[in-house]
């Protein structure tokens, strides 16, 4: 069973950010990091209780998906048979800059 993915725009507006920053030092590695977002996408589509929790003020429901070597986590909800993205966070920041 494959659940739908629904990306909200902040979280594309962040991977664009750091796809951006990425590319300014190496464009091998923001493509690696785009076609690792795009797996990640889909591995969580078919699979999304696979990953683990994240802990939040918001939300207890929220999970995350590590992906492009470690460094990068995709946040997300899942709701009925559908997965809502909302933030791409690159691990390596404070938490208190990302948008959850």
């Amino acid at each position: 069973m494959k659940f739908s993915i629904n990306v909200k725009s902040n979280a594309v507006d962040r991977l664009d950010l750091h796809i951006e920053f990425l590319a300014n030092v190496s464009e091998a590695a923001a493509v690696g990091l785009f076609k690792e977002y795009v797996k990640s996408l889909k591995a969580v589509s078919e699979n999304p209780y696979m990953y683990r929790r994240y802990e939040s003020n918001e939300s207890d429901n929220l999970r995350y998906k590590l992906f492009y070597k470690n460094r990068f986590r995709m946040v997300y909800e899942i709701v009925e048979k559908a997965i809502y993205v909302y933030d791409i966070q690159d691990c390596r920041q404070n938490t208190d800059k990302n948008l959850i």
